[in-house]
């Protein structure tokens, strides 16, 4: 059973990938000097869907949303990981085409997302042990 929030965050990234590709590419316009129009990026959308669907998975088999209960070392893992994620991604971004700059800022929004629910699951484990 796929939980919700997870099919969620994977479509918004499936969206912002798939409408970055029709952006413009500044680095091939400016700097290598190729006109316009360019061709639609299908080969490094599917790239990249294929390694956010992934990403999505690794965050979902993590969590385990179905016995989650509030694991604040679950939510720290997988915040973990996503920090990891957004530096080894953000090395790249210099030159980067479009659809690779909307993979990191949704990283970067999954990120801040892992931040909360780590902050949630620490206070609720805390009001558990204050009772």
């Amino acid at each position: 059973m796929i939980s919700w929030p997870f099919a969620a965050i994977w479509s918004i990234g499936i969206a912002l990938l798939v409408w970055s590709g029709f952006e413009v590419d500044l680095y091939k316009l400016q700097v290598l000097n190729i006109p316009l129009p360019h061709p639609y990026p299908w080969q490094g959308i599917l790239i990249m869907s294929a390694v956010l669907s992934l990403e999505t998975l690794v965050f979902y088999i993590v969590i385990r949303p179905r016995s989650y209960s509030h694991s604040w070392l679950r939510a720290l893992s997988a915040f973990l990981i996503a920090i990891a994620l957004l530096f080894f991604f953000g090395i790249a971004l210099m030159h980067a085409p479009p659809f690779m700059i909307g993979h990191w800022l949704w990283l970067a929004g999954v990120m801040i997302a892992l931040v909360i629910l780590l902050i949630a699951s620490i206070v609720q484990t805390l009001k558990a042990r204050v009772r």
